[in-house]
């Protein structure tokens, strides 16, 4: 159970730095022009609330947490 955890982490960590790979690649854009500056990237954004629904799947089906 506990390599499911450690997977499970890993794989979030590896999206995590993807996207942050992903997002450092891309050209510069200028914020000043938006009007507002994001707190996260929108890569970023998106790789982490995937990684949340799947650590929510995870948890109310049981493979993680262990009911």
């Amino acid at each position: 159970m506990l390599r499911l955890i450690f997977f499970a982490l890993v794989a979030i960590i590896l999206v995590i730095v993807v996207a942050a790979a992903m997002s450092i690649m891309q050209p510069n854009q200028d914020t000043r022009q938006k009007g507002t500056q994001d707190a996260m990237p929108d890569q970023l954004r998106t790789a982490a609330f995937i990684a949340l629904l799947v650590v929510m799947f995870g948890v109310t089906s049981g493979a993680i947490g262990g009911l």
